[in-house]
């Protein structure tokens, strides 16, 4: 599995292979929890897939039966705890969570018919299959519902309007249109001219380093901008609309996000500006 070292953009653009061996995987013990998943923190911005990630895991775990005869059960008790260390990762984002869960539930369902067999030859097709399914089905709804997002944002948006950003919602987040960042996709497809003002998002900045450096990629019109300059931008008429992601929706509607999404959320709402939560 390759991903984008999302800690070295803008600057470098490098990928990392995901890669292995089971005797490393089965022994290695789990980190201290006094700094949860350092490494993979670090790369979880960029994720492609948070099921494929599981499923890359999951399949270290189990590929070399020459070196190790691990039973079912025991296969389950290494995945489920490396599927807790990989959810550490990112505690607020609840995708992050759902996507593992959905994983261990799709290799208990391959087990569960006997936990004391070994892990070997068709058993181990078979669970591979299993997860791989699994982790397909959910990049493709995820997609879908990144499209789904976009296509009534675009609606809420005219030819020509100013629209700002905070954080990152985007394609490196995702597998691919991004939530926040679907609307901008698709107006780029479709020849439809719209400014983005991206916040840098301060402390992080990962509207700096990854929003920005997406949406130049893309060949959007964008205009990076201190987070302290929002205000000043609203207030001379440049922006339309205010678009940021957000790690969760409580069921009340309340949301949390990145520090910094309150700010322009009141500005927005001070300068009569439409506030959108993607």
């Amino acid at each position: 599995m390759v991903l984008a070292a999302g800690e070295l953009l803008p600057t470098e653009n490098e990928a990392i292979l995901l890669a292995t061996e089971v005797d490393e995987v089965v022994t290695a013990p789990i980190p201290a929890t006094s700094e949860p998943c350092s490494q993979d923190r670090a790369c979880s911005p960029t994720l492609e897939s948070p099921g494929e990630t599981v499923r890359t895991d999951s399949s270290a775990i189990g590929s070399d039966q020459a070196a190790y005869r691990i039973s079912a059960g025991d296969f389950l008790t290494a995945f489920e705890q490396r599927a807790d260390y990989l959810i550490s990762a990112r505690p607020t984002a609840v995708n992050l969570e759902w996507a593992v869960s959905r994983m261990l539930a799709a290799a208990r369902r391959c087990l569960e018919h006997d936990l004391s067999v070994f892990v070997e030859s068709a058993i181990q097709a078979q669970l591979f299959s299993c997860l791989e399914r699994e982790a397909v089905l959910i990049q493709e709804e995820d997609l879908r519902t990144n499209r789904a997002i976009g296509e009534y944002l675009l609606s809420l948006l005219k030819p020509g309007d100013g629209v700002l950003t905070h954080c990152n919602a985007g394609a490196l987040a995702t597998t691919g249109y991004g939530t926040a960042t679907a609307p901008f996709y698709l107006a780029l497809e479709r020849d439809i001219p719209l400014r983005i003002y991206v916040d840098e998002t301060r402390p992080r900045q990962q509207g700096a380093r990854l929003t920005a450096f997406e949406l130049q990629q893309a060949g959007a019109d964008l205009v990076l901008i201190c987070d302290n300059m929002a205000a000043s931008v609203m207030s001379q008429g440049k922006i339309q609309a205010c678009i940021t992601g957000c790690d969760r929706v409580a069921a009340n509607g309340d949301t949390a996000n990145k520090i910094g999404t309150l700010g322009v959320a009141i500005l927005a709402r001070h300068f009569g500006i439409p506030f959108y939560i993607a």
